[in-house]
């Protein structure tokens, strides 16, 4: 049964330390110039399917509730190619192309555009795995293979899961409207369910730790947080971030925490953020 899985959006995570939200998928433009120019044939009609490697394959990975005693969103999920080269969108290569993420939803017949919406999910920057926020409940996620035209190739795999629930932070301090002065230490406490705080280092199933952005917008799903004045990484695990408010200018801030993976990509679990103030 189809399920609802209009969260807060699915965006692709990088496997590099470097990531903004322009390499985070294939952006719809890309999708309306492939429909022109990638998948039909002057009549309209779908092209013939692409040729792929006789002994290519592909697979969908994603830990299931009984192993994790609990599957939690948002998840990580993770894709794998034999004897297929995986490669950023762009140019058509032989025997090359990017993953797509179905959810709930029929595959692409090959030769066909994969559309891009919250159903079908483009990582066309070649990575290898995704950042997922879907609802609680039964899912079936799709793998498919597309060319650097995101035209659908032969190449899929499937997975059923079931989400238990999903992610939950707030924040119990500081308290929106408080005043710090310079030298305090500005302790938050964020309130975390259904993720485990650990250290940064590596991608662990419903794990992650803090960040504390200041003056700035929360990072897209699955998009490595920068470090930065702006982006303060907390990789010890720590439940209670600190920040020494001599480190701020004088004057109100907005600030929010914000969770992400072992590799810094951005989790959708963000607080509302608060105004404080530092004095003199």
């Amino acid at each position: 049964m189809q399920q609802d899985v209009s969260r807060r959006g699915f965006i692709v995570g990088t496997a590099t330390g470097v990531a903004a939200a322009s390499v985070a998928g294939c952006t719809q433009s890309e999708s309306d110039e492939t429909e022109e120019n990638g998948s039909t044939d002057d009549n309209g009609s779908a092209a013939d399917e692409p040729s792929v490697p006789e002994d290519a394959s592909v697979s969908l990975s994603v830990p299931t509730a009984d192993e994790l005693d609990g599957l939690y969103t948002p998840l990580v999920a993770f894709f794998e190619a034999e004897n297929f080269t995986v490669e950023e969108a762009g140019e058509v290569n032989e025997g090359a192309g990017h993953f797509h993420v179905l959810i709930d939803t029929e595959q692409i017949e090959p030769g066909e555009t994969i559309p891009n919406d919250d159903q079908h999910l483009h990582f066309g920057d070649g990575s290898e795995r995704g950042v997922l926020d879907l609802e609680p409940g039964e899912h079936e996620l799709t793998l498919q293979m597309g060319n650097g035209e995101h035209v659908a190739l032969s190449l899929t795999d499937t997975q059923s899961v079931t989400v238990d629930g999903a992610g939950e932070i707030g924040l119990d301090a500081p308290q929106d409207g408080a005043t710090f002065s310079t030298g305090e230490t500005i302790t938050f406490e964020p309130s975390v369910e259904n993720v485990v705080l650990e250290e940064a280092g590596e991608v662990t199933q419903n794990a992650g730790h803090h960040h504390v952005l200041i003056d700035t917008d929360p990072v897209d799903t699955g998009t490595v947080i920068p470090t930065d004045d702006q982006h303060l990484h907390f990789g010890d695990g720590t439940e209670t971030p600190e920040v020494d408010a001599s480190d701020l200018e004088v004057g109100e801030h907005d600030v929010l925490v914000q969770v992400a993976n072992g590799v810094h990509e951005a989790y959708p679990l963000a607080t509302d953020p608060i105004t404080i103030t530092v004095e003199e």
